[in-house]
This record gives C-alpha cells, sequence and structure tokens, in this order.
C-alpha cells in the first residue's frame, strides 16, 4: 500500500488556487475514528506551514459518504478537494464533478512513478488525471485467530484453494441463533464481496472480449451457486444481516464470525480492539489462479468548480 496523503491532498490544494489573505478551503473525506486522527494530523501540519490556508474538514462514515458528497455537490456545498473511493470514480467523472489536474501534476513535478500503476489507472480517464490515489491496497481475508483455536483449525497457508476455503468456513461453523458462528462473513452481495471468488473460478465479470456479461457464464454461474449454498448452510453468514462492513467487523470482534474481507482501515479498527487477534490472508485462489484479489484505491481530486484553485493545489503539494 502507497500512502501520499500530505503529498497528494497539498498538491491538489496548492497548484490551482491564488492565495489571499486568509483562505479557508473545504475537505471531505471517509474514515474510521482511527483513520480521521491521521487526518487530522495532516490538516494540522499543513495548517501550520500554511497559516493563509483554514482547512475545514468534513467527515463522513463511508456507508454514507458517497451518496453524501452527491448531495453535497448538488446542492452547490461541494467540498473543494474530496476523496472519492476508486469504485465510484467513474460516477463522480461522469457527473463533470471532477476537475483535470494532469497540468498541476507537471507543475508540481509529481513523481507519478512512485505510485502503484493500479492506482494511477484508478484516477485516470482520457489519458488525463482528475485526482492521484491517497493509497491503493488490495482486500485481504482477516482471520479471527481465536475462533479459529476454539474451533481446533488451523491457520492456513498463504497459497490456499477455494476448497481450503469452504472447507474451514464450514469447521468454524456451530450454534444457532445468538449463538451462531458462521465461518465466513459476507457483508451484502455487492460485487467486491464474491467477485475474488468468481475470479479464483477463473470467470469474470465480462467475457474475453467484454462484449457480454460474464456471470451467466456456466463456470461462474456454478461459483454464484456455491456461495448461494454456504449462505444457505451458514457456512457463510446471511447478506440481509450483515448488511454493511461495520456489522461484519462488530460480528468479527465477538467471535461471531472467523473470517471477513477487509482492507487496511480494518487492521486499524481491529488493533484497537481488546482482546482481539486476528491474521491475514490473500483470497484464496486455485493451483493455477493463486492468491486472487481485488486492489482498490482511495483518490484525492479537486471539485471542477472549486472557487480557490491556488490554496487547493498548496495542500496537494504539501510535503
Amino acid at each position: 500500500m502507497v500512502k501520499r496523503t500530505s503529498l497528494v491532498f497539498l498538491l491538489l490544494v496548492g497548484i490551482s488556487f491564488g492565495l489571499s489573505a486568509q483562505t479557508t478551503i473545504k475537505y471531505a473525506f471517509w474514515g474510521n475514528p482511527d483513520a480521521i486522527g491521521v487526518e487530522k494530523d495532516i490538516i494540522d501540519a499543513f495548517e501550520a506551514s500554511h497559516p493563509d490556508i483554514k482547512v475545514t474538514p468534513i467527515a463522513v462514515a463511508y456507508g454514507d459518504y458517497h451518496a453524501k458528497l452527491q448531495i453535497l455537490i448538488a446542492g452547490g456545498q461541494a467540498p473543494d478537494v474530496m476523496r472519492v473511493d476508486s469504485y465510484f470514480f467513474q460516477d463522480f467523472l461522469k457527473t463533470g464533478a471532477l476537475k483535470d489536474i494532469t497540468a498541476q501534476i507537471k507543475a508540481a513535478k509529481i513523481d507519478l512513478p512512485k505510485y502503484y500503476q493500479t492506482g494511477l489507472q484508478d484516477s485516470m480517464s482520457g489519458g488525463k488525471y482528475y485526482g492521484l490515489p491517497w493509497a491503493t491496497a488490495p482486500l485481504y481475508v482477516f482471520l479471527n485467530t481465536k475462533v479459529f483455536k476454539d474451533a481446533g483449525v488451523a491457520i492456513p497457508s498463504s497459497n490456499w484453494t477455494w476448497d481450503d476455503f469452504v472447507k474451514i468456513s464450514r469447521a468454524l461453523t456451530k450454534g444457532e441463533g445468538e449463538n451462531q458462528v458462521s465461518g465466513y462473513g459476507m457483508t451484502s452481495l455487492e460485487i467486491n464481496q464474491f467477485l475474488s471468488m468468481v475470479w479464483g473460478a477463473g470467470e469474470d465479470i465480462f467475457t474475453k472480449d467484454k462484449s457480454k456479461f460474464g456471470l451467466t457464464t456456466p463456470g461462474a454461474t456454478k461459483k454464484l451457486d456455491e456461495i448461494a449454498a454456504l449462505i444457505k448452510e451458514k457456512a457463510f453468514a446471511d447478506p440481509a444481516v450483515f448488511t454493511n462492513t461495520d456489522v461484519n467487523m462488530r460480528y468479527f470482534v465477538q467471535g461471531k464470525i472467523g473470517m471477513m474481507l477487509g482492507a487496511a482501515s480494518s487492521i486499524l479498527s481491529l488493533q484497537k480492539s481488546e482482546g482481539v487477534d486476528f491474521t491475514l490472508l490473500p483470497f484464496p485462489g486455485t493451483a493455477k489462479i493463486p492468491n486472487v484479489t481485488i486492489s482498490k484505491s482511495n483518490i484525492i481530486a479537486l471539485y471542477s468548480k472549486i472557487k480557490d484553485p491556488k490554496a487547493a493545489a498548496a495542500a496537494f503539494e504539501f510535503p
């Protein structure tokens, strides 16, 4: 994972603006309390070195963040600088909300090779940059080591397979009702929850020529049927109950699920949770396609109609 928060945030905020007496810019982001604390440290450091710029933070829980951002933009209250998950990047780009910062990047002499190529691709469209990655990282499978120990199940190796994953999920599953423990916690049926499983089967969302929807192929359909069967037998938790990552995290901490899908931010949260021991692995694949996972980026972008581009760019360049 590469985090260049201070550089990206401060480059975007400073290069475009013309600084005057006291300039105020709004910066929108999501995160758990620990991640928000990191953002506050960055904002404090930036304001200390740029006394002519005041940063107003807009912090929203991830589950509500992108809908809230759309409301702010539609209502004429858009933040000057905003974090955008790569899952939603194209949605905001299509509405014209994101500023082309290709020229700012060149003017600031940003060292693009320091970024993961995947993160840069997530921030581009038509050969132009509409942001830069604040972080690029894969999703991981988190394992609650106490749940494994209580069930007498060994922690698998990093080259585990889908068959291993299913076997372990079933071995960890026990109880009923309030005492129910499921092997794997699946938060709703969002595509990132099962895409790695489909990839591990050698299938994809689209056919190889990108001309047709791929989840209707026999291989993909078989994998989706397997997932549905595992949910029915409670080896995978019911997505109707595990509706979001916060619920998943709570049940993981309580030992009600043995494994869950999570991002780097989940590590911060779990490290703060007393009495929770965990480890993480790449998502299981097959002998031919090992260690399948999803990589995503958190992108820092400027509002296309930003009123004070120089102040926003100053923040973007902040070292």
